[in-house]
Parts: structure tokens; sequence; C-alpha cells
């Protein structure tokens, strides 16, 4: 759950500061298009965040269904 979230949250905040920036965040000079690159690669390393999201579900409910 931790690798879904922490990926999907600094995408989204290094996205914004893309927006932000406009062009000069593609920029090699400034570390937003290495970011940028890098969180792509780990958004799909371990697996699709889509995936990873249904992973945990299947988890959550089969815990849920054992407990009650």
């Amino acid at each position: 759950m931790a690798k879904a979230y922490g990926t999907e949250i600094a995408f989204k905040v290094v996205d914004r500061c893309m927006q932000i920036f406009g062009g000069l965040g593609m920029a090699r000079s400034l570390p937003l298009e290495r970011w940028f690159r890098e969180l792509r690669v780990k958004r799909i390393g371990e697996g699709a965040t889509e995936v990873l999201k249904m992973f945990i579900a299947r988890s959550l409910l089969a815990q849920r269904g054992t407990s009650s």
C-alpha cells in the first residue's frame, strides 16, 4: 500500500511542478525532468498502479471476510 500511495502522490507533485514550470520543467538543467522519468518507471516497475490497487483490495476483502 505504501508503494502505491507514495509513487502516486510523488508523481502528482512532480506533475504539478512540471505544469508550473512549463517548458522549463523539461530542461535537463532542473531535476524535475529526471524525477518525472524515474517516477514513471517506479509506477510501472513493480506492477502497474491499477494492478497493485486490485491486489490491495482483494487482500483487504479477504481479511474482512475471514474476521467476520
